[in-house]
């Protein structure tokens, strides 16, 4: 026996969860969990990205000239003790890019100025006083020419200015001398004697000056280019796609506001979560595959098994009423999983004992019928129907639906023209499925109707409910979406239980809150939520990321009937 609405406060304490913090481990673990998901979900954009800008950097890249360094290294030494050697090298470094000393090699080389500069690379190394001169080019020759014609240069530059300092020193000296030229006195020929003896000093320097630089290292002809390097800038864009590609993610995740999570779904909708089961995307043509097999153990009948559990908190008292429960089931929008749940859930209940009637009442889109159309009962014979309602005094509009042999729905129970147990069919439960004696009925077919909303409103459809819950222990309602009419509110409003069905990667959060105003205007709460959908948080069970097995295996053996047979 199901209970009602509101939860019991063992139930609420079980469902809704501890209210203590969650450990900062968790957290950590949880943010990782959704980092995997992201990249799960926008694998092949992040794919995409990180290819193809790999692929067009290695492109461009080795669709570059090549080009050849070649470098000679100098030696700086310093003439007198007094210079400064940093100072010197960041001179030399300085000078090495000057027009006095590239004019000269670029016009021998035949090159403008202005392209040498460019290819030219002057360093110093202070600590070792060296420097080094590379020059770029796309001739290994013509690289290593240019580097040591360069070297050559700074170096007849860097003597040259040697030797002009030298002459400079023996100018100076001979002016000051003159000035002592006549005078006799002791201190005037002691500063006389002193010149002298630094102009001779500066002569000997001037006939033995040798540049301050020398060739340590000469430049040779590289034999393989120093750029491009196509694997490795490749490998380089590749990267940077890798992260563009997850920014995109995350920014494509951010504008998407399709729910993920369960417990987004549990805040919108503020009401505790049933169970979770996989979404069955690739079954919709043979819907029958979708239904689970409770004869065994499979993901699928788990899964069902765990929510029927669950649907047990909701029952208010120990003891059974005298009518059965009446379960709707909806969701906000088309496409989540809410006729393959009820004709799981009907199946689920039906094992434990209990006499279950499944409805199609969503009489715009009916597709409960198709979950049980490998397994169940055919109608009574055609002639019998049409005696029945012959007696009954049937109208002229018996011929709309009884003109041809096949099952009858919700449709022809409230127009009066067909009852109750002429139109339920039996659906056949396994030797182990019927073991404790309940028994699955279905009504439903495809017959869609242009107003439900007025059948469903009629007194007709509450004496059927009555009825039907005297019946049966459990009745369980597949109803239109809420937003898509408010036909669901209407049976909602006289049900015992109603679960809301939502799926992730499905659901946005504004039809979710949509869909929780809808209920709060007809005064409705949810009793429960089943989720269906991929979840990959490991807290929820199984992971639910699997493919179904042969779930679907059942006896067509007799089962038991309801209640009042």
């Amino acid at each position: 026996m199901l209970g009602a609405q509101s939860l019991a406060p063992e139930a609420t304490s079980l469902l809704a969860g501890s209210e203590e913090p969650v450990p900062a481990a968790e957290t950590e673990h949880s943010d990782i969990r959704q980092f995997l998901s992201l990249l799960r979900r926008h694998a092949v954009l992040i794919l995409a990205v990180t290819v193809v800008t790999g692929a067009a950097t290695y492109v461009i890249t080795a669709r570059e000239q090549k080009q050849y360094t070649s470098t000679t290294t100098l030696l700086y030494s310093a003439s007198s003790s007094s210079e400064d050697p940093t100072r010197a090298v960041s001179t030399l470094v300085g000078v090495g890019t000057s027009s006095a000393v590239l004019a000269p090699v670029a016009k021998a080389a035949g090159i403008r100025l202005a392209d040498l500069q460019r290819a030219l690379t002057v360093t110093g190394d202070s600590s070792a006083d060296l420097v080094r001169i590379s020059v770029d080019s796309s001739s290994p020759a013509l690289a290593a020419r240019l580097a040591n014609g360069v070297a050559q240069a700074l170096i007849a530059y860097s003597a040259t200015g040697t030797r002009s300092g030298i002459q400079t020193q023996i100018d100076s000296l001979e002016h000051e001398l003159q000035a002592f030229a006549g005078r006799t006195d002791p201190s005037s020929l002691a500063a006389a004697s002193n010149l002298r003896l630094q102009l001779a000093q500066a002569r000997a320097a001037l006939a033995v000056a040798s540049p301050s630089l020398s060739v340590v290292t000469p430049a040779i002809a590289p034999s393989h280019p120093s750029s491009p390097h196509p694997a490795r800038d490749g490998a380089i864009g590749a990267f940077v796609g890798l992260v563009l590609g997850v920014l995109l993610g995350g920014l494509r995740d951010r504008l998407d506001r399709r729910i993920r999570r369960i417990e987004e779904v549990e805040a919108v909708y503020r009401a505790p979560t049933l169970g979770i089961v996989p979404f069955a995307k690739g079954r919709r043509r043979d819907r029958a595959q979708a239904l689970a097999n409770f004869s065994g153990s499979g993901p699928l009948a788990d899964a069902y098994r765990t929510i029927r559990t669950n649907l047990t908190l909701l029952e208010l008292n120990g003891t059974a009423d005298a009518a059965g429960s009446m379960v709707v089931v909806t969701s906000a929008t088309a496409e989540e999983g809410k006729s393959s749940v009820t004709a799981n859930l009907a199946h689920a209940l039906s094992v434990t004992g209990r006499h279950v009637l499944a409805v199609s009442a969503d009489l715009h889109n009916p597709t409960l019928h198709e979950y049980f159309a490998a397994r169940v009962e055919q109608q009574p014979p055609l002639a019998a129907q049409r005696k029945a309602v012959a007696v009954r005094g049937g109208s002229s509009r018996l011929s709309k639906w009884v003109s041809a042999p096949g099952p009858v729905g919700l449709v022809q129970v409230l127009a009066g023209e067909v009852e109750l147990a002429d139109a339920v069919r039996r659906v056949p439960l396994s030797e182990l499925e019927r073991a404790r004696g309940g028994s699955l009925h279905l009504l439903a077919d495809g017959t869609r109707f242009f107003d439900p909303t007025v059948l469903l409103s009629s007194g007709s459809m509450q004496k059927f409910l009555k009825q039907a819950c005297a019946d049966y222990d459990v009745v369980i309602l597949d109803t239109p979406p809420m937003l898509a009419n408010a036909d669901a509110m209407l049976l909602a409003k006289e049900a015992n239980v109603v679960i809301v069905v939502a799926r992730l990667d499905h659901l946005t959060k504004n039809q979710a809150r949509r869909a929780v105003q809808v209920m709060a205007s007809t005064h409705v709460l949810p009793s429960g939520l089943i989720v269906t959908g991929e979840v990959d948080e490991p807290t929820y069970g199984y992971g639910y990321r699997f493919e179904y097995e042969d779930d679907t295996a059942f006896d067509a053996t007799d089962g038991r009937a309801p209640k009042s047979a």
